[in-house]
């Protein structure tokens, strides 16, 4: 006699199993295609943008006519957060010096190819932060006074990376940042630009995510195209897996059901 096909049926988890990965196998070929076409047709998006020498430095004070910009890549390559106002590094503090409010005031730019209501095209247009640098005389230290943001989106930025702790203080320059300043001015006078040894690229803190720089080389920003291939990889391997799964519960089905065929014989 025999047994009857509704006690040796399938199971009903083997046929939510089956479902759910070709479910979940259509959803990561789906959430790969829109990562890739986004990939391809949006504007690269740095994790930390201002982890780099800026493209554009402005300044004005004693000797300058208004307010000068300066994009030579020489000059800038000493400009960035790893000289001055490093995140999570201690400078040293100061009181006011008596000339405070002389001095040159001087604003970074980062160009981050941004557009629409993006907050970081203010990085370009208004400026990504500023301070003041008074030049050392024979009886005392250069200073800077850190002032914060520009006046546009960046102060968000400033806090989240850590330069707020610096806002509103007087430091001590070191040499390093006096000779940057001293390449700076220099180029904004239309002088000859001073010879300046490459500084040494300070690590930069946990929180902030950044490519180590490579010799003779401005630092790389992490960007979503960068790790689209890691990404395919990612998603290649997880759609093997559910399709080796699948195949797996298919062939064990297949098995089931030709049990069921001896077994009615």
């Amino acid at each position: 006699m025999s047994t009857p096909h509704a006690s040796y049926g399938r199971p009903a988890w083997v046929g939510r199993v089956i479902s759910c990965s070709l479910r979940a196998c259509c959803c990561l070929v789906a959430v790969f295609a829109i990562v890739a076409f986004t990939a391809s047709s949006a504007t690269a998006r740095p994790l930390c943008p201002v982890c780099m020498a800026p493209d554009k430095v402005t300044a004005s004070g004693p000797g300058l006519a208004g307010t000068v910009a300066v994009t030579d890549a020489s000059v800038l390559s000493n400009l960035g957060i790893s000289t001055f106002f490093v995140p999570g590094m201690s400078a040293k503090s100061i009181t006011a010096p008596a000339t405070a409010n002389s001095g040159y005031e001087v604003t970074r730019f980062y160009n981050l190819g941004s557009g629409g209501t993006d907050s970081w095209a203010s990085y370009w247009t208004q400026g990504f932060d500023h301070f003041r640098y008074l030049p050392g005389t024979a009886t005392q230290e250069g200073a800077l006074f850190y002032e914060g943001s520009a006046p546009g989106d960046s102060e968000h930025m400033v806090s989240a990376i850590g330069l707020s702790s610096y806002v509103g203080k007087w430091f001590q320059t070191t040499p390093q940042q006096d000779a940057a300043m001293r390449q700076l001015l220099a180029s904004a006078k239309g002088l000859p630009a001073t010879s300046v040894t490459p500084i040494t690229q300070q690590p930069a803190p946990a929180s902030v995510p950044v490519s180590p720089p490579q010799a003779g080389a401005r630092s790389q920003p992490v960007t979503i195209e960068r790790l689209l291939p890691l990404l395919a990889a990612i998603s290649a391997i997880l759609l093997l897996g559910i399709l080796a799964f699948g195949a797996s519960v298919l062939r064990w089905r297949l098995r089931w059901r030709l049990r069921l065929r001896m077994q009615r014989r």
